[in-house]
């Protein structure tokens, strides 16, 4: 279930869906926003990364709380929504540094992600 506020995730979790398969999503991320979040649900679901900005904050906010997460980079065919192949590869690679933040899935990662900039279509959540 993708959820963008944490009021979305305490309804879905009232629901009795796992915490833990909730992408919490979005592109207005802030601190404060995330920071909410990951105190009322403890770092459970995954979260995703849509710019440079998105790293910084869940980066901040995990050291901040002592928490790990995991994290999946949205990528783009060049829309608003999204990274390019280039800033996808750079926060990649800082998130493979980051003692707080996991990849999710990584072997199916770079798969989708080469499949959507080969096909020039649409966006991919990989």
């Amino acid at each position: 279930m993708k959820c963008a506020l944490r009021e979305n995730m305490k309804s879905a979790t009232e629901w009795g869906i796992d915490p833990k398969k909730i992408v919490v999503s979005g592109v207005n991320k802030t601190h404060e926003s995330m920071d909410r979040i990951m105190k009322a649900f403890g770092g459970k679901g995954i979260f995703t990364i849509e710019s440079e900005e998105h790293y910084d904050i869940l980066s901040k906010v995990c050291a901040e709380q002592q928490t790990d997460i995991k994290v999946i980079i949205r990528l783009s065919s060049g829309n608003q929504f999204g990274v390019d192949k280039d800033m996808f590869e750079h926060i990649a690679s800082e998130i493979a540094d980051d003692k707080h933040l996991e990849l999710y899935r990584t072997s199916l990662l770079f798969r989708y992600a080469e499949e959507a900039l080969q096909s020039g279509k649409g966006t991919c959540h990989a």
